[in-house]
């Protein structure tokens, strides 16, 4: 039988992950965020959280695969950016933040963008 996770079992988990990152212990979280995306595919906190549990263990390039699987969000597309800018390569990482500006203007996640390409 699967298991189902309602939203708050979901932000739950996701915040125990986030915790996990913020305290470097980047393989645990990585293993929470790698379940939520099996989980609930369609979502965008599983692989944002997988990739940002990658970028702490300075893979930024499985930070990337991940991304490019995952759902297109705006979210998706700043991590992304963040993921691109720390693999060095600043003119695509500035094509996306145009990219996203274009969509969201102004918004947090155009800001994530901007400060991942200033770097």
């Amino acid at each position: 039988m699967p298991i189902r996770l309602d939203s708050d079992a979901v932000r739950s988990l996701a915040d125990i992950g986030f915790l996990g990152i913020s305290r470097g212990r980047v393989a645990e979280a990585a293993r929470i965020f790698d379940a939520l995306t099996r989980l609930r595919p369609g979502d965008e906190v599983g692989p944002i959280g997988l990739a940002l549990a990658r970028l702490g263990a300075g893979d930024a390039a499985a930070a990337r695969a991940v991304l490019a699987q995952a759902p297109q969000t705006e979210a998706v597309m700043a991590f992304t950016c963040l993921a691109i800018a720390q693999q060095g390569d600043k003119p695509a990482a500035r094509d996306l933040h145009e990219e996203l500006e274009a969509i969201a203007p102004g918004s947090d996640f155009a800001r994530i963008a901007e400060a991942a390409v200033q770097g």
